[in-house]
């Protein structure tokens, strides 16, 4: 069984059409660092296409909002430290011109964009259930339970394009 949480870490790392076809792979860090930033933008992208979806009562409908922003005020990172990993998997280089602000307009809205498109509708309610168990985590542990989540999802690679670097963990097998 699949954990239901992957797709959304998928959406969350490919983020840009060209990533798909890059052969390159993300250090765990990287991965939670591109996680952490992204994630907050697509709580609120999942909890736009759910909310028509799920009861009025559902946790998604009632706090995805105030999870975001949490996690936004509470070091969601920036665009300036995810831009080099997206552009190193992309292949493309942004405009050095551009402002910090039109930078994370710009980043946020391909985030919400594979978000939306990701999600699947039957998923919601899940989701929602999902997030509500998460929502007392950090944003760090929840980076990090995301991209360890991928890592167990053999299949997200094939899905994302993108594959996670990890280092053999001592006594493994």
């Amino acid at each position: 069984m699949r954990p239901r949480f992957a797709f959304l870490m998928a959406a969350l790392l490919a983020t840009s059409p060209g990533l798909a076809q890059s052969n390159d792979c993300l250090s765990e860090a990287e991965a939670r660092s591109v996680v952490a930033y992204a994630l907050p933008a697509a709580i609120e992208a999942t909890a736009a296409r759910c909310r028509p979806l799920l009861p009025a009562a559902a946790w998604l409908s009632r706090n995805g909002a105030g999870m975001a922003q949490r996690y936004r005020r509470d070091g969601g990172g920036s665009a300036e430290a995810a831009l080099p990993v997206l552009e190193r998997l992309s292949g493309q280089t942004m405009p050095d011109f551009l402002d910090p602000t039109t930078l994370s307009t710009m980043v946020e809205g391909l985030i919400t964009d594979r978000v939306r498109d990701a999600v699947a509708t039957r998923d919601c309610p899940t989701i929602s259930r999902i997030a509500e168990q998460i929502s007392p985590l950090p944003l760090g542990n929840v980076a990090s339970l995301l991209v360890a989540l991928v890592q167990l999802d053999r299949r997200a690679t094939s899905r994302t394009g993108i594959r996670i670097c990890s280092a053999p963990e001592a006594g493994a097998r």
